[in-house]
């Protein structure tokens, strides 16, 4: 069987899809949240015993490796020089290591390329509320995948802990990371089908 990876990496938490390259259905989706992580060296730990689980669990042997590319320009209250730096190293030792595990040179595709060809439109943030909502974006892309993904509803969100305001808890930031991964790897399974 062959299998497509997706990966979003970032500094706090890198989502990780994992596709049959045949059909396009979703065999597993997952994040390693390395907001705790002391270190780049600890956080690539993490991410690797991730990698680990996937080949234990799936056994993957032919595999496509397609990442999100990561941040090239400042975007004000998002990013500093020091973020994407720090991004920067991540996601190079990142992808090193996927190649590594998953014995394939990975491909890089840009958010907005991923986006359009899962069909994602996104609606430009009028009001000041929606102007400072950092997820205004990716509550967007959620959005739209969830309701044209059939796959998606086999998988449990990780969810905060209940509260009175939350009584079942509510969507944890990492889901965000984990379907921004989907997206990478949907798009790239499109890109595939499109040169067969």
């Amino acid at each position: 069987m062959s299998y497509i990876v997706g990966l979003d990496v970032s500094t706090a938490v890198t989502g990780i899809a994992l596709l049959d390259a045949d059909d396009g259905s979703l065999l597993a989706l997952s994040c390693a949240n390395t907001t705790k992580c002391d270190d780049m060296w600890s956080t690539a730990d993490l991410i690797q015993q991730k990698f680990d689980s996937l080949i234990s669990v799936h056994g993957v042997e032919c595999v496509d490796v397609y990442v999100e590319e990561d941040l090239q320009r400042f975007r004000k209250g998002f990013s500093s020089a020091h973020t994407l730096s720090t991004l920067s190293k991540i996601n190079g030792i990142v992808t090193y290591m996927a190649r590594n595990t998953f014995k394939a040179c990975p491909h890089y595709i840009q958010s907005s390329a991923a986006r359009k060809l899962c069909g994602v439109k996104i609606i430009k943030a009028v009001t000041t509320v929606e102007k400072k909502d950092p997820l205004w974006v990716k509550r967007q892309i959620f959005d739209h995948m969830t309701k044209n993904y059939s796959d998606l509803s086999t998988i449990t969100w990780p969810l905060t802990k209940p509260s009175k305001t939350h009584p079942s808890g509510h969507m944890r930031n990492e889901c965000y990371d984990m379907m921004d991964a989907y997206v990478i790897a949907i798009a790239a399974y499109k890109t595939r089908i499109q040169h067969v």
